[in-house]
């Protein structure tokens, strides 16, 4: 009972972090475009 209790919150704490892995990512791939897009002007994006 306990060891799947745990189990299942190291489980929720590993998705918990690979959320905000995910969420890092997103944000520096849009700054990267954003940076992009302001390096070669308005008329060339991604």
């Amino acid at each position: 009972m306990s060891g799947a209790a745990r189990s299942d919150l190291e489980r929720k704490s590993e998705m918990r972090i690979t959320n905000i892995e995910q969420g890092i990512m997103n944000i520096e791939v849009r700054n990267f475009i954003i940076l992009q897009s302001s390096i070669s002007g308005p008329e060339q994006t991604i």
